[in-house]
């Protein structure tokens, strides 16, 4: 007989991702619910969960992957039918939080997107929300329920701290977005991962850094002749990817033997990612 908290604990998947769901479920040693998602001949979501939920803590998981516009509204649609299901608590589980890039007004007349989807969210019925590496932090403030904020860096310097030298590890920023990122894993006590932190920006031939002690037109580490350099970012697609590529290829042409990209959320599979020299967790199906 299943013990009472784990029968008040039920997690839930939509489509997007059901093989992290399952990988979870098997970590707590527990079922997934079926929630029998289907779409009806116009294209409308129904759900239907197999079991009763009434007093139960509902986790749905989510991953706002392609098509984002689905994904997002096939969680809504499970949350709103948890809360009618008389749920005691719904949280939102979403490894990859849709429409985040968009958090801000860059220019007049645009959307924040980032705060319409907590809105939908919260509207929804949703209690929490738990997620990875919002692509900024202040994005937590867009919601008036209690956000889970987890980062992927730990995991990530075990996992470099395992398969390279942490004495020869450059960590580098590939735009302004990623500073305080690198910065952080460098005040790490006990745990040095990098000795130098850069931010390129490359226009032409033209290389401008955030440090004194880098020149333009060239790279130059004291002690350090061919270092591992860990370019890191949260989300990587398409259009993140030029600017990588850009990235690494300075860094080789200048003094160093690798350049791996340390992605939390890539478009590819994981093991797609890897191929291509980008670690990257299993976050997006």
């Amino acid at each position: 007989m299943e013990s009472l908290a784990k029968r008040l604990l039920v997690l839930v998947t939509g489509r997007c991702h059901p093989a992290l769901a399952q990988d979870i479920a098997e970590q707590l040693g527990i079922q997934l619910t079926e929630a029998n998602v289907r779409e009806f001949a116009n294209g409308e979501i129904h759900c239907r969960f197999d079991e009763s939920i009434r007093g139960a803590h509902v986790f749905i998981i989510q991953t706002h992957s392609s098509p984002v516009n689905d994904a997002v509204m096939e969680q809504l649609i499970m949350i709103d039918a948890a809360k009618r299901a008389s749920a005691k608590s719904i949280t939102a589980v979403i490894p990859n939080y849709g429409y985040a890039r968009q958090d801000r007004k860059s220019a007049g007349r645009e959307p924040i997107t980032a705060k319409l989807i907590a809105d939908m969210l919260q509207t929804a019925g949703a209690t929490r929300v738990l997620s990875v590496d919002f692509h900024s932090g202040q994005i937590q403030g867009f919601f008036d329920i209690p956000v889970d904020h987890l980062v992927a860096a730990p995991v990530f310097e075990d996992y470099l701290k395992a398969n390279a030298n942490p004495h020869e590890l450059v960590v580098v920023a590939p735009d302004a977005g990623r500073v305080k990122v690198a910065e952080r894993a460098d005040g790490r006590e006990q745990n040095p991962l990098s000795r130098f932190f850069f931010v390129p920006r490359i226009d032409g031939v033209h290389v401008e850094t955030v440090s004194d002690t880098v020149p333009a037109f060239g790279l130059r580490i004291p002690g350090i002749r061919t270092p591992t350099v860990i370019q890191g970012t949260d989300v990587s697609d398409g259009c993140c990817f030029p600017q990588r590529t850009e990235v690494a290829f300075l860094l080789r042409s200048v003094c160093c033997r690798l350049s791996d990209c340390v992605v939390t959320k890539g478009t590819a599979t994981a093991d797609e990612c890897f191929r291509s020299g980008i670690i990257c967790p299993n976050s997006i199906a």
